[in-house]
């Protein structure tokens, strides 16, 4: 209980006046509340940066001395941008065919791990590829390594898989390293699949 007295006293916080008005209207009886000007002052709040403030203290991201293995590719890595978390990694193999013309037919692993936006950076993704955490950091970021995974494999699946090790998901991005042989295939984000649409309530 006091964990989360703590982390909504950090939301208030974070909130502006505005905010904190249209909240007291409506939580203590003050008056109707504006769908429109509500809209406008939660779309105003950073999101992000209040996820970062009550999210768990993360170390820093850091790496073993030695590589793991030799660099899979010594130019910059493929990031492919996966919107749907039933997109299989075929799908993704033709993705890359389309956009880089080359034909990857074998793949090594596939790595998934937990990291901030400020992480999300060329040559943090290309070490990411090529070396191996330290342990602190890669428990911290459900790190999980899938030694030749089926091409049926989604990615959808990759994120249960990770939540099975290393427990429930944080307010961290979802980076999905894949190693084609010669080439590294970064996916970055790993997002669910939106809910099936409903159809308009009929009134009778």
């Amino acid at each position: 209980m006091a964990k989360a007295i703590d982390k909504l006293k950090e939301l208030a916080r974070t909130l502006t006046d505005d905010q904190r008005r249209l909240l007291r209207e409506g939580l203590a009886g003050g008056g109707e509340i504006d769908p429109k000007s509500l809209a406008k002052s939660l779309r105003s709040l950073d999101t992000k940066a209040v996820l970062a403030r009550l999210g768990p203290a993360v170390p820093p991201l850091k790496f073993k001395t030695a590589p793991r293995t030799r660099p899979a590719s010594r130019g910059k890595p493929e990031i492919v941008t996966v919107d749907k978390a039933s997109a299989t990694l075929a799908d993704v193999r033709r993705l890359v065919k389309k956009r880089s013309g080359r034909d990857l037919t074998s793949m090594s692993e596939v790595r998934v791990l937990d990291l901030d936006p400020s992480e999300v950076t060329e040559p943090i993704l290309r070490k990411l590829a090529s070396h191996d955490l330290t342990g602190a950091s890669a428990g911290s970021r459900r790190f999980l390594r899938i030694e030749k995974p089926s091409m049926s494999t989604s990615i959808g699946d990759l994120g249960k898989a990770q939540e099975g090790e290393g427990g429930a998901a944080t307010a961290r991005l979802v980076i999905v390293i894949i190693v084609f042989g010669p080439i590294i295939i970064i996916i970055v984000a790993n997002p669910p699949d939106p809910p099936p649409e409903e159809p308009p309530l009929t009134r009778w």
